[in-house]
Formats: C-alpha cells, sequence, structure tokens
C-alpha cells in the first residue's frame, strides 16, 4: 500500500471484520452467516453507526462470448471515441475500444470450459463484478473509489492468478467500479469459485482501502442495519405492490382450462408474506390511526382473495395434485433413465463426474417433491372443500408418493398397499384427536376415553394384520429387489407409526 495506516485505523479495522470463515458448509446457510456477522461486537457497532457502506457485488457470470459482451459493455465499446472507457488489466496494461477488447478476449478464451452434453449447470468462465462506495459522485470520489477497488483485485485476485479487467462508470449516483474477472488461473490452477465468505472479505477489504484513501466506509450488510420509520413504510409499499402482482398471478394460472401449478404452495407463501407486511405496519403506525387502516385495508382485499370459495379452492387443489404428478413422472421417468436406462442406439455414456453431478440433481428432486407432496397433503386437509373431494385430492396425492419411491407390485397387492396407506393415517389423526380433543369427537371422560383406546388398539390390529398380508406379497412378487425394499420400507414405517403411537417402544424400552 502506499500510504500507512496509523494504530488506531488498523484497530478499528480488525474490530470491524467478523471472523470469516472462508468455504465450508454453513457458507450457504443465511441464518449460519447472519450469526457470524452478529458475533462481532465490532460488526453490530459499525451497523448501528449510520457510516457510508461499501458494496461488492456480483452481478452475473457468463460463458464463452459473454465475457465479451461484459467487457464491451464495461468498456463503452460500441460509443463515441470520448465516450469510451479504458479497461486496466492486472498487469496495467490499457485496452481501449473493440479491437483491442477483443484481442484480450481471445486470450482469455483460450482456457475457457466447454459445454458438454447433459451439464446440468453450464461453466462459468468470467464474473462481473461492481465495487460502490456511498458517497458523492464527483471526479475524485471517484479516483478514490477506484484506487481502493484496484488495490482489493490486485491483492484478491492478481496476486492469487486470475486476470481481471477494471472500468470505473461516472453515470450513477454513487461512484462505482465495474471488474471483469477471468475465473481460470493464468498458471493452469485451480478454478475460481467466489463463496458467499468470500464476497464478505472482499466488502471488508474494499472498507478498509477506502478508508485508507479518506472514505469512511464500513463493511455491514444494508439489511443488517436499523431501519427508520421511513424505510420500513417505503418497504410495505413495495411489498404491497410485490404480493399483489403475484396475487394475481396466481389467479391468471388458475383461470386457465387446465391449470397445472402448485397453487396451494403458491397460497401459502403469499399468505405468509402478507403475515409479514401486516407486522411491519403494525411496528409504524399507530392502533386505530388512518394510516394503519388503509395499509392493513390493502393486504385484507389480498388475503380475501385468496381465502376463495369452495369452488376456488377445488380449483386450486386439483391444479396442485396435478402440478406434482407432472413432478413425480419427471422424476420417475429421470431416474428409471439412470438406474436402468432403455437400450437406444443413441445412447450417451455418463463419465462417472457426469453421473455424479446427475444424481445430486435428482436426490434434490427429490427431496423438493416429497416435500411439496406432504405440505400439499396437510392443505388439502386443512382446507374447507368437500370431504370426497378432499378424499380424491388425497388419494391422488397419495399415488404421487408412491410413484416417487417407484413402488408398484402387482394390482392386488398396490391396492392392499393403498388402503394401507389410508388405514394409518385415518388411525394417525383418531389417535391425535384422542390425545388432544377439539372437534368433539370424543368425550374427555376417563372412561369414554379408555373405550376409545380400546377402539384404537383393535384398530391397530387389523391394520397390522395387513401390513403382515403385504410384506408376504411384497416379498414373493417377481419385481425388482429396488423396489420391493422400497415397498417393505414403507411398511416398516407404516408398522413403526402404530407401535410409536400406542407407545409399544416405550415399554420395549423398558
Amino acid at each position: 500500500m502506499n500510504s500507512k495506516r496509523t494504530n488506531e485505523e488498523q484497530q478499528r479495522a480488525q474490530e470491524q471484520a467478523p471472523r470469516v470463515k472462508k468455504g465450508g458448509k454453513s457458507q450457504n446457510s443465511a441464518a449460519a452467516a447472519l450469526r457470524l456477522r452478529l458475533a462481532s461486537p465490532g460488526y453490530v457497532k459499525a451497523a448501528h453507526s449510520g457510516r457510508a457502506e461499501a458494496v461488492v457485488k456480483v452481478v452475473s457470470y457468463g460463458r464463452g462470448y459473454q465475457a465479451r459482451l461484459m467487457m464491451d459493455y464495461v468498456g463503452r465499446a460500441d460509443k463515441e471515441e470520448k465516450e469510451r472507457v479504458e479497461l486496466e488489466g492486472h498487469d496495467g496494461m490499457l485496452y481501449r475500444g473493440e479491437g483491442e477488447i477483443a484481442g484480450l478476449y481471445d486470450e482469455w478464451s483460450k482456457k475457457f470450459d466447454r459445454a458438454k452434453p447433459s451439464m446440468k449447470r453450464l461453466p462459468r468462465d468470467v464474473a462481473h463484478i461492481i465495487f460502490s462506495a456511498g458517497a458523492d459522485n464527483t471526479p475524485q470520489n471517484l479516483q478514490r473509489t477506484l484506487a481502493a477497488a484496484r488495490r482489493v483485485a490486485q491483492e484478491q485476485f492478481g496476486e492469487k492468478g486470475f486476470d481481471y479487467v477494471v472500468g470505473k462508470h461516472q453515470d450513477a449516483d454513487k461512484p462505482h467500479v465495474h471488474i471483469v474477472l477471468n475465473c481460470h488461473h493464468r498458471d493452469g490452477g485451480k478454478k475460481l469459485r467466489l463463496q458467499p465468505g468470500d464476497l464478505f472479505v472482499l466488502r471488508d477489504r474494499f472498507a478498509q482501502e477506502l478508508r485508507a484513501v479518506g472514505l469512511d466506509h464500513v463493511s455491514t450488510l444494508q439489511r443488517d442495519r436499523p431501519k427508520d420509520a421511513d424505510a420500513i413504510r417505503a418497504e410495505i409499499e413495495t411489498g404491497i405492490k410485490r404480493v399483489r402482482q403475484k396475487e394475481n398471478w396466481l389467479r391468471v394460472q388458475l383461470d386457465k382450462k387446465a391449470p397445472d401449478v402448485n397453487a396451494l404452495k403458491h397460497r401459502a407463501a403469499i399468505l405468509d408474506t402478507v403475515a409479514r407486511i401486516n407486522d411491519q405496519i403494525k411496528s409504524v403506525t399507530k392502533s386505530k390511526s388512518p394510516e394503519r387502516a388503509a395499509l392493513m385495508g390493502e393486504t385484507r382485499k389480498i388475503k380475501r382473495a385468496l381465502l376463495q370459495s369452495e369452488a376456488d379452492i377445488q380449483k386450486a387443489i386439483e391444479s396442485t395434485v396435478r402440478a406434482l404428478a407432472k413432478d413425480a413422472v419427471r422424476y420417475r421417468e429421470q431416474i428409471n433413465d439412470l438406474v436402468n436406462p432403455a437400450p437406444s442406439e443413441k445412447a450417451v455414456k455418463l463419465s462417472p463426474q457426469e453421473r455424479a453431478s446427475r444424481e445430486k440433481y435428482l436426490a434434490g428432486l427429490e427431496k423438493r417433491t416429497t416435500r411439496d407432496i406432504a405440505e400439499a397433503r396437510q392443505a388439502v386437509k386443512e382446507s374447507a372443500a368437500q370431504p370426497d373431494r378432499k378424499e380424491l385430492a388425497l388419494d391422488a396425492l397419495r399415488l404421487h408418493g408412491r410413484l416417487m419411491q417407484g413402488v408398484s407390485i402387482d394390482k392386488e397387492t398396490d391396492k392392499l398397499l393403498d388402503r394401507l396407506a389410508k388405514d394409518v393415517e385415518r388411525f394417525g389423526a383418531d389417535f391425535k384427536e384422542l390425545r388432544h380433543p377439539v372437534s368433539g369427537k370424543f368425550a374427555e371422560t376417563a372412561t369414554e376415553r379408555l373405550t376409545h383406546r380400546r377402539a384404537l388398539e383393535k384398530q391397530a390390529e387389523g391394520i397390522e394384520k395387513g401390513i403382515a398380508q403385504a410384506q408376504k406379497s411384497v416379498q414373493l412378487a417377481p419385481v425388482a429387489p429396488r423396489v420391493k425394499q422400497a415397498a417393505l420400507k414403507t411398511l416398516q414405517q407404516q408398522q413403526q407409526t402404530i407401535s410409536r403411537s400406542l407407545g409399544r417402544e416405550k415399554q420395549a424400552g423398558r
């Protein structure tokens, strides 16, 4: 660095920077990242200081020729000569205009990845990053911002073997610098992958360098800073506008001839957003004030539109069932192609890496679809639809769940498995009602509760006989081992549900 920091400046920089663990699993967790930031007293103090924030943001990633387009944009290559921006490389070389930028792109592209068939994620060759300071956009501040960004880029990228170009723009309210970063190591080393922890390190170093050139900045995040009433009101207005757009979109989808969107999930998400907006409204308005009444009136309109008539609820249920059927079939087809592909002359042989990537994608798809089916079942049970319509929807969702597991033995065994699933579900609902009566179906006297307990035990005996029969049928069926295992696992889980409900596991443990 050209200028020396005082001991006080260095100490303040260290206090404000939380200890960032680069890499690691927790970097993908917003909750873990929040705990990491708030664990530092210096960070909390900086967040409440009101000082300007240093911003480092990845705008986008690109591959192949997209790198050329990024450099042309930052360098204003399509503008007149006087409007073009000089791009400065890690080695101090300057590039101006289409010709020089094209030459640099040709040099970079020699190391770019080539997309392969069946790749789930296209390769990332370059990253477009913005370094922005929270100061007035004067020529002096722009030059300071460029100097700070240049130092951070050289330290974090250039010295570690990665090429980049820097360009300053003056067409915004705040001084900011664009960087196009080549993610490939210039000497063939490991490819650069920016993680959330890396971005926080960049932001913290940028804030330190801004302070070194005379711009007092901190490296906190906007969402961690305390908000005043005006900022919250602006968020409320934006939130109401967006949630109304989502509600209108959902209505348009359901008005189609045969809608197949997960309407129940979208509706639940919108209602959750409305609840959060209502909490914000209460935090900045007075009780019974005209402002609160007006804002709450807007959210009530949205809520009323979502809590529709019985016919609309039925349409939402049918749409959700169709959507989940498509997801289950898509998963089943892809997992079958991977495990037992159909013979084909043009079959593509997957490399170990591609196969591992495909398996990871399918595992995520299985987890999401299974979770969506479970949430849809719960939403159907709690809905105001007619009982017979509910039962039809639950039957369909139950079949979708079995399709996800790939369980199909023969016609008779499949019917038995379906009946057992319904019986176990009904048993669970009855047992829950016995323990916490809310509908009035079960009386609360000790004698009647004992009678109902015995009735449940008799009901459980019938289910367990059916489970035993199904286990024999599955074991004797001429089907693939993985299908047997899936069916037997389901039956075992049903048996455990019965035993756990009746307390048999605790008795066995004693």
